[in-house]
């Protein structure tokens, strides 16, 4: 039988992977991102490749656009400075890596037990999580079912698409519900 960890190491871990995001997008050095990003590996421990792999990927879909845009504004004026770009691709694969390296380590609902309010918020999100996680499930099971042959790019994209669409409906409308539900309880003003 594996030996149980702390709640205070989870809660210790909780509070250094907040003060490190902090510090993280507060300084602007490519050294302390670059050690951030080991850092994190390190953490990961076996599961440094995997992760490094995932966050690159969140990466590319995260501040693909953002990226692309800011090159194309700031080329139009004349004012192209592609430190800016270094730093902010950077910042956000060190923070994604830490995320993704605590999540991995940290039992989030032990972390923060004592704080109720916390607890909550975390109950629901994950609530919400293992929703969308099942609706999403349901979507690709009715697609493959549906497909008996391997569709043209075209087609999936649309599909993922519209896919994505019907996601964000219903984390919309959950997120409505949840809330309302909330309201009538007296959970939240207004």
């Amino acid at each position: 039988m594996a030996a149980r960890r702390s709640p205070r190491l989870d809660r210790l871990g909780l509070v250094v992977y907040a003060a490190a995001v902090v510090l993280l997008t507060s300084r602007h050095e490519l050294t302390l991102f670059g050690v951030a990003t080991i850092g994190a590996l390190v953490v990961a421990g076996p599961a440094a490749g995997r992760l490094l792999r995932r966050a690159c990927i969140l990466l590319a879909l995260m501040n693909g656009a953002a990226s692309a845009a800011y090159a194309g504004i700031a080329v139009a004026h004349g004012n192209f400075d592609a430190a800016v770009l270094v730093r902010l691709n950077l910042r956000t694969l060190a923070i994604t890596l830490l995320t993704l390296a605590v999540v991995r380590r940290i039992n989030l609902a032990a972390a923060v037990a004592p704080l109720p309010t916390l607890s909550f918020l975390l109950t629901l999100c994950l609530g919400q999580i293992a929703a969308l996680r099942r609706a999403a499930d349901d979507i690709r099971l009715a697609w493959t079912s549906r497909t008996p042959i391997r569709p043209r790019p075209t087609t999936a994209r649309r599909q993922a698409a519209a896919a994505t669409e019907a996601l964000l409906r219903r984390a919309q409308s959950r997120a409505h519900a949840t809330g309302e539900a909330m309201r009538s309880r007296g959970l939240l003003d207004g």
